[in-house]
This record gives C-alpha cells, sequence and structure tokens, in this order.
C-alpha cells in the first residue's frame, strides 16, 4: 500500500458563541492566537467527522483543499482508516473518533448522553461517550460528577422544574492538569469554569451525539449569547429524557466521581521524550507526548489495524512530511505507519489512537 502523509486539519474549526455561551479565552491565548482573531472560543472541533461541524483538510503550507476529512476517507478508506477497518464498516468508514478543545469562562450546563439504542434520539442523532483531559485549570476551578446527596427521580424531577435546584445540589471535584475522567453515557456531568481541557468522544457515521441538558445554572440569555438574566430566555432543557437516563439515588458522593478517574502510565520510550498513556476505552486510548527541542521518536503500529490524530498544545512537531505548529491537528492515516516524530522547538501533544491499534513509540 503506497504511504500517505498525515493530513493536516484547519485550526479554525469553532462553535458560534450563540452556542457555547460559556466560552472563554483561553483557547485562542494558548493554542490559537496565530490562527485567528476569534478570542471567545468555546470549542474548537479538532479532528471531526461530525456532519455539522466538519474538519476541513489544508495543505502544509495552510491553504484549502476544499475536502473534508469524511470525504477523504471515504474515497481511499483502507489506507486511511486501515484495510481492517474498511471492510468491517462498509459504506460507514469514517473517523468516528472526535476530537475537541474546551475552554469554560462560566460552567456548562448540567447534563447527560444517551446511548446509541436510546429510544428518544432522532436519527441523526447517536450516544456519545466521551472522555476529559485536563489541560488547564485556574486556582480553585474543577468539575461536576454526579450529585451530592442521593435523591429520588420524582424529587428530583420536582426541584429541576420549580427552581429548588442549587449548585450546591451538584458533586464538585478540584481538578489539576493531567487528571483524566471517562464519562460513559449516562454519568450526570458539567464543566466548571476556569477549565480547559481536550475531550475525545466517539461518534456513530453521519450522525451528532446527543446531550441532554439537566440544569443550566439558571441563566438567561439574548440572541447573540450574552448573558441576560432581565429579557433573556432560557435554553431548552430536557429533564424527563435525561431522568430516563441515569439513577440519582446511586450517582452521588465521592466514590462515585472518583469512579470516573482514571490514572495514566508514565514512560520515556526514547531520548527527551515522555510519554503519559491514559487507559483505554473500547473506542480509543489517549496519549500526551512532550518532547524536548531536536528529540526523534518513531510511531508504528505494535499491533492491530486503524488511525489517530495528533493535536499540537505547544511548541511544533513534524511527522515525516507534516510539520503540525502549536494549536493545529492532524490526521495520521494508517497508511502513515511507520512514522517519525522530530522537533526542532520541542512540542506538547496528544495523540489519541483507535481503540483497534496498539501504537507503539520508539526511539
Amino acid at each position: 500500500m503506497m504511504t500517505i502523509n498525515p493530513l493536516l486539519l484547519a485550526p479554525d474549526n469553532f462553535t458560534s458563541r450563540r452556542r457555547t455561551p460559556w466560552a472563554g479565552q483561553d483557547i485562542h491565548s494558548r493554542y490559537k492566537k496565530l490562527h485567528t482573531t476569534e478570542t471567545w472560543i468555546g470549542e474548537s472541533w479538532e479532528v471531526s467527522c461530525d456532519p455539522d461541524f466538519p474538519s476541513q483538510v489544508v495543505s502544509p503550507k495552510g491553504d484549502p483543499i476544499h475536502q473534508t476529512l469524511q470525504q477523504a476517507i471515504s474515497a481511499n478508506p483502507e489506507a486511511l482508516i486501515s484495510p481492517l477497518l474498511a471492510q468491517n464498516w462498509g459504506k460507514d468508514a469514517s473517523c468516528p473518533i472526535l476530537v475537541k478543545l474546551i475552554n469554560t469562562a462560566s460552567p456548562l450546563s448540567v447534563q447527560v448522553h444517551p446511548t446509541d439504542d436510546n429510544q428518544d434520539l432522532k436519527p441523526n442523532e447517536c450516544g456519545k461517550p466521551e472522555s476529559w483531559l485536563i489541560l488547564h485549570a485556574q486556582p480553585g476551578s474543577g468539575i461536576y460528577i454526579g450529585l451530592q446527596r442521593p435523591w429520588t427521580k420524582s424529587y428530583l424531577r420536582e426541584a429541576l422544574t420549580t427552581g429548588k435546584f442549587l449548585a450546591a445540589d451538584l458533586h464538585f471535584v478540584p481538578v489539576q492538569e493531567g487528571d483524566y475522567f471517562e464519562l460513559t453515557p449516562g454519568v450526570l456531568h458539567a464543566i466548571g469554569p476556569g477549565i480547559t481541557l481536550l475531550e475525545p468522544q466517539r461518534i456513530k457515521f453521519g450522525k451528532s451525539g446527543k446531550t441532554y441538558r439537566v440544569w443550566d445554572w439558571n441563566r438567561r440569555y439574548d440572541s447573540n449569547g450574552n448573558e441576560d438574566l432581565i429579557d433573556g430566555t432560557p435554553r431548552d432543557l430536557h429533564i424527563d429524557q435525561a431522568l430516563k437516563l441515569f439513577d440519582p439515588a446511586m450517582q452521588h458522593g465521592r466514590d462515585f466521581a472518583r469512579s470516573t478517574i482514571r490514572h495514566g502510565t508514565r514512560s520515556h520510550p526514547a531520548k527527551d521524550t515522555n510519554l503519559l498513556t491514559y487507559p483505554s476505552n473500547e473506542n480509543y486510548t489517549v496519549h500526551r507526548l512532550q518532547m524536548m527541542p531536536g528529540a526523534k521518536c518513531g510511531l508504528r503500529a505494535a499491533s492491530g489495524q486503524g488511525f489517530a490524530a495528533i493535536t499540537v498544545l505547544d511548541g511544533s512537531l513534524t511527522i515525516t512530511a507534516t510539520r503540525i505548529p502549536t494549536g493545529q491537528s492532524a490526521f495520521v492515516p494508517w497508511a502513515a505507519f511507520p512514522a517519525c516524530l522530530e522537533t526542532s522547538l520541542g512540542a506538547d501533544f496528544t495523540l489519541v489512537s483507535h481503540a483497534a491499534l496498539d501504537i507503539a513509540v520508539t526511539p
């Protein structure tokens, strides 16, 4: 099979302020200031075959190729996602891993995601298993996992619909850089303010992952996504749908929140290279690599078949002939393995590999 270089993706695939009114400025200041003048960015869809926010392929110089990542995969699935996955998925060949950067100036709505077989899903919707890798956290910031105490469904529904539910009813988890959380469908969760994270998630071909909002901090917004408690309108909630998905009598307290935490394994697979690998789930494995200036290492498929996605957080990285600067991502096709990673300035980046592919970093 002919070798294919990694596909560089456009770095400005952002949601609008109306969709993410809780957006902060950290994504711009840390990662995107060389790519965009947009300062308030809630979500940057780094690697996406979601039909609503598809990634666009660009040339090594950053020029548009007028091809989405999905179109590139559909044109050559065996080379891009591997012969094994192309055969298994047939006409649904895609990149089912969606990678986002998220930053919050105010908290996200409290929400829960369904499984793929949920009867409330529309034809263009799917379940949404996801993970969070904390990249930056302001002092005192954190996330919310589950409830502070057990509730019955009827009492929780009443509290949510009558305004009696309070922030203190949620279980708060302080976080710091490097913390990692596995959020399977049915887990009640929210991101607090002052957090920047990488969110990989799994989507289905041609569909978008569904979110059911349970509570939105009693906020109201104007038509531009600015908070307006007097004349604004609250965002839609999905209390009845959400309460079908979780048991509030079980999702509470420190032990439940701890059940979502995963700890990474650190290694030094090559000179001046630090690798942190988090436990795999059934969809993907998340790695974080840090390479000192001038470092080189290899990337190969140890077993299985599949693909990967790289997001550069700091410095710049060259993989084969593709240079990825800070704040940009690339899709690494099956036909790009084995690959050589090198950096002149140093690089800090994440690598999310499909679960069918066992990635090895080598000297």
